[in-house]
């Protein structure tokens, strides 16, 4: 009778696990196939592919102009006129970031007519082709129309049918050609020891008032404007206006040379070159910054161009256009609010 019992039992527990099995396999084959809950996995989409990112050397951007950027010796550049300047590195790096991650985009069609109607042709579409080495190709994407909120954007790869859309973050890098440039006087990278506290001395040798003739808020000089020669020199851990004597008030004279430090420009000069003699015999103005290395960093103001004032650098290839307003925050009259 026992033995009846026992094998009964088994036959139970058999059956069950027979049975549990079957559920199980059941539960998992409705995650495989279940259209809805497949498609809402799938809508999870990249635009680049892992990795793509570290391999990217080359970048193309078709929309309101358009901008290429190049990768050399680890750091992206600008191509223009086939020439290179340096570009915002962390703009550039924000965007890539954006193309790699994972975010819900899911499928809306793949039919030509809604390529079309959503401005996703190749001769309608904003585009981004990013190459490796070689020109190996990663990426080439379509963006196309926004939807209705205005917050979501059609985006297709160029080589599928299936549009999708989600989060536009592309529409931000169809921007200038200018909006890619890093533009500042004093690179990070360009500008080791170079900081508010290095800086010992400053020697300005303003441009005449008819050059210097907007302020640095955009107001017009006073007609009777002159402003002359100067020199601040650290000491005692404050500040005095060489030759005077007259002591200037430190925090006035540290927020000029912060705002010099983080002065940018308007725009690259491609029409000038660094070595022309209008810098180096007969400049507009200067401005020199003595660091507590013995070094020194040189802004020569040189010929007008447009409306606005070249500008280069000592150590930079590079010369920077600057605007009125610009160039007045690189000349301040002293004393900088005396004691």
């Amino acid at each position: 009778m026992l033995n009846i019992m026992v094998s009964i039992c088994k036959n139970k527990i058999f059956v069950l696990s027979v049975l549990c099995g079957a559920l199980l396999l059941a539960y998992v084959l409705t995650f495989i196939f279940n259209p809805e809950i497949s498609a809402a996995r799938g809508s999870f989409w990249a635009a680049l592919a892992p990795g793509a990112k570290d391999a990217a050397q080359r970048i193309e951007l078709s929309g309101e102009e358009k901008v290429e950027l190049i990768r050399k010796n680890g750091r992206w550049f600008v191509n223009f006129e086939d020439s290179l300047y340096p570009a915002r590195q962390t703009k550039v790096n924000d965007m890539l970031d954006a193309l790699s991650q994972r975010a819900p985009y899911p499928i809306r069609s793949r039919s030509e007519a809604a390529q079309e109607k959503l401005l996703l042709t190749a001769g309608e579409a904003q585009r981004i082709v990013i190459s490796g080495e070689n020109d190996s190709p990663l990426l080439d994407l379509l963006v196309g129309a926004s939807d209705v909120t205005l917050k979501d954007v059609y985006i297709r790869l160029s080589d599928s049918k299936e549009i999708r859309s989600g989060s536009d973050v592309f529409s931000s890098f169809f921007g200038s050609r200018q909006s890619w440039y890093d533009l500042r006087l004093f690179p990070e990278h360009d500008a080791e020891g170079l900081t508010l506290s290095s800086v010992q001395r400053v020697i300005a040798l303003p441009p005449p008032p008819e050059i210097l003739s907007v302020a640095p808020d955009g107001e017009d000089m006073p007609t009777d404007y002159s402003l002359e020669a100067y020199t601040l020199v650290r000491e005692e851990g404050g500040w005095k206006i060489e030759g005077s004597g007259e002591e200037a008030d430190t925090r006035s004279v540290e927020a000029y040379i912060r705002g010099i430090l983080d002065c940018e420009a308007n725009d690259f000069a491609s029409a000038f070159s660094a070595n022309d003699e209008a810098f180096t015999t007969s400049p507009a103005g200067r401005l020199v910054l003595e660091i507590n290395d013995g070094s020194r960093r040189v802004v020569t103001i040189g010929p007008s161009f447009a409306d606005k004032r070249a500008a280069a650098i000592s150590g930079s290839p590079y010369v920077y256009l600057l605007m009125e307003w610009q160039l007045s925050r690189l000349f301040q009259s002293p004393p900088l609010a005396t004691k």
